[in-house]
């Protein structure tokens, strides 16, 4: 069936994965966990938590694996190169959670909050007309759209009611560096760009704003905390102890734009601080339990796009003891 995107080497690499046995730690040993992030701001509540000592407080050594793009998780997290991953929703994920590959959604991160403006679709300002996006230009052209995920979802919605045919673009997996240029020159009519990327381009001059957070589906939760079989499994313990700083971390970033915040953003991403007091940051919830109904959603349109198989019932992705742990150990 077209769209799915499960391949041999996601289910081979579960199995070599759960044949790797693993020692419990002692009670006051230091346990490693590798976190994998992409290069985005959303990712920000984790930063902050190892800089301020709050995965520390848990007896945990917390190692950032810089990833590329959330694709690159879920092969990593299944063989055990990494033990959590933090990313966007993706068909990938899912259709890993239907084979029973050992990895589960446990927390939730950023949401489309109505207001928000850290995803946007940019758009070539070769297609702007008097100030206008030229909608003519976009039909039948080629954009930056992942298939698949969270962003072909949300595009649809909101390219519908702008009058394009999401059917008749042409997609290209291009890089975000590469970008800038391609846009300047209308060679790419359009791009979906979160943050930092978002405000880089803006900048330079080489985009033009066209849609926010608010204009795609104002309330849908796009982004999400995975466990993979080290925690989820093995030591379930150690997940819970990683949810408590995760919390605390997001508590932190909740503050928003602080001196601090800045001040750990900025060392922990190479970033300007006076970029990052420009660039839009991403809103997460107080308390980021997950929200069902926006991945059964997700999945009834993956279905109807071929992308999956059948709608995955709730435990089957999500696994929700570990947040629910950390709230409660919060209110204590």
């Amino acid at each position: 069936m077209r769209g799915l995107r499960l391949t041999l080497l996601i289910i081979v690499t579960f199995l070599l994965a759960a044949c790797t046995s693993l020692s419990q730690p002692t009670p006051d040993a230091i346990i490693d966990v590798k976190l994998g992030l992409p290069p985005y701001l959303s990712n920000a509540p984790f930063l902050i938590a190892i800089e301020e000592g709050f995965f520390e407080d848990e007896g945990l050594n917390v190692e950032v694996i810089p990833l590329e793009r959330t694709s690159n998780s879920i092969t990593a997290i299944i063989q055990g190169d990494i033990h959590v991953a933090a990313g966007s929703l993706q068909v990938n994920w899912l259709n890993a959670m239907a084979a029973n590959a050992g990895v589960k959604i446990v927390a939730g991160k950023g949401y489309f909050d109505p207001n928000g403006c850290y995803n946007s679709l940019i758009v070539s300002p070769e297609i702007v007309k008097n100030g206008e996006v030229d909608i003519s230009l976009i039909n039948g052209s080629k954009v930056r759209i992942g298939e698949a995920q969270f962003v072909d979802y949300v595009s649809e919605y909101a390219l519908k009611n702008a009058g394009v045919d999401p059917d008749s673009l042409d997609r290209l997996d291009v890089e975000q560096s590469a970008l800038f240029e391609i846009l300047k020159t209308g060679d790419l009519t359009l791009s979906f760009v979160a943050e930092p990327y978002r405000t880089t381009i803006l900048q330079s001059g080489n985009g033009v704003l066209w849609m926010n957070d608010g204009d795609f589906l104002p309330g849908f939760q796009y982004a999400y905390v995975y466990f993979g079989p080290r925690l989820l499994e093995d030591l379930p313990e150690v997940g819970e102890r990683f949810m408590r700083g995760y919390l605390r971390g997001v508590q932190q970033f909740r503050q928003g734009k602080t001196d601090q915040n800045v001040e750990i953003l900025a060392n922990g991403t190479g970033l300007e601080k006076t970029f990052l007091l420009d660039a839009c940051w991403p809103t997460i919830k107080e308390v980021p339990a997950v929200n069902i109904q926006d991945l059964l959603d997700f999945q009834d349109w993956a279905v109807s796009k071929g992308y999956m198989e059948d709608i995955l019932p709730a435990e089957q992705f999500y696994d929700s003891r570990f947040i629910d742990h950390a709230i409660e150990a919060r209110s204590k």
